[in-house]
């Protein structure tokens, strides 16, 4: 009896044993890296031929890097990546960057708004891709990997607007005018008062109208334009300047829609404004929810839980 009981006593503590192991194992795997805050972004331009000139830029967080401190202050090293593959997986092109980043400060190592960026160009067809980005740390050889899938189907149709995205300024040469970029649509600061947004797409020679229109997290439109343009060529490039915000919801969408000849093509993209004080690594809108419970009002709360998730996001932003 009492071997056996020892017996039942180690199988328990065995199974307790790896259950621990288990728990332990997925925590190491689900817990954010450093590394894994690399981020990329691909924005279509239109070009002429039947091609399409895609910039994929790497987003790399001085957070992301381990840095060393050395006789003139802290200095990380760091390798990166950027391909594009087919729907078959098929690698098509890869850029590859080294670089070393020096700064004389500890607190310039942790600063959120301070990055890396890296670029690379790719002219592609209308079909699908991935683009894949990878990071690797010179310290501690981590290695992050991105893969993100993009859609470029009908983008050479002959009536077609392309994704439209907003141009911010940082110092170098990314594609545009000098210190001209694309700006990432989900960490905009509430310091922005205006909007410029780049539009391309192709069209036949002629007449053709662009109509703006943005709205609000309660879909209320606060700002719009039409715009009646003619071209000899088959494709167009323009900047628009949306030089209002919403008063209140840190959320918002803009609509392009371009017509010719009773035909017509549109595109959406949301912008989320990024609240004074709000974190903008919050990963799990859910658990930020439940954070929040002690914060908003009982009405409030059960607006946001009845939500779909789309909309919980946005609410979450609002309040």
């Amino acid at each position: 009896m009492g071997r056996y009981i020892s017996s039942l006593l180690i199988v328990f503590i065995l199974f307790g044993a790896a259950l621990f192991a288990q728990e332990r194992s997925r925590k190491g795997r689900d817990s954010k890296r450093n590394v894994d805050q690399f981020k990329v972004n691909a924005y279509p331009v239109v070009t002429e031929g039947d091609n399409i000139r895609l910039l994929v830029y790497g987003l790399i967080p001085y957070q992301s890097l381990q840095f060393l401190k050395d006789g003139y202050g802290f200095s990380a090293g760091y390798e990166a990546s950027l391909g594009i593959r087919d729907k078959d997986g098929n690698q098509i092109d890869r850029k590859t960057f080294q670089s070393t980043v020096a700064v004389g400060d500890y607190v310039s190592t942790i600063n959120r708004s301070a990055r890396e960026v890296v670029m690379a160009e790719f002219i592609i067809k209308a079909t699908e891709y991935t683009i894949v980005g990878e990071l690797i740390d010179e310290d501690t050889r981590l290695k992050g990997i991105v893969r993100e899938k993009i859609d470029m189907t009908g983008l050479l149709q002959p009536l077609a607007i392309y994704p439209p995205f907003i141009i911010g300024e940082y110092p170098g040469n990314w594609g545009f005018e000098e210190n001209k970029i694309p700006v990432s649509t989900n960490d905009i600061s509430h310091k922005i008062k205006d909007f410029p947004l780049f539009l391309s797409g192709r069209v036949k020679p002629g007449n053709f109208t662009l109509k703006v229109v943005a709205k609000d997290a309660n879909k209320d439109v606060f700002w719009k334009e039409e715009l009646n343009l003619t071209t000899e060529n088959t494709t167009f490039r323009r900047r628009i300047l949306i030089d209002q915000k919403p008063d209140e919801n840190l959320t918002m969408a803009i609509d392009v829609t371009i017509t010719q000849e009773n035909e017509s093509d549109s595109k959406v993209i949301e912008l989320r404004i990024r609240k004074p004080g709000l974190s903008y690594f919050i990963s799990n809108v859910d658990d930020a929810l439940d954070q929040m419970r002690y914060v908003v009002t009982d009405e409030e709360y059960k607006r946001v839980k009845k939500a779909k998730r789309k909309e919980r996001e946005k609410l979450f932003y609002q309040f």
